[in-house]
């Protein structure tokens, strides 16, 4: 059961990352860059 929860919770996770670029500017674009590149590891 703890699996299909995980499961579940990547797929949201992905899918609120899609839906979110899909309506980033060129200026959300690079906010996100500049905080992904602070933590690599994320």
């Amino acid at each position: 059961m703890g699996n299909t929860k995980k499961r579940r919770d990547i797929e949201i996770y992905e899918n609120y990352w899609k839906f979110t670029a899909a309506h980033l500017d060129i200026t959300g674009t690079k906010y996100i860059l500049s905080i992904t590149s602070q933590y690599p590891y994320l």
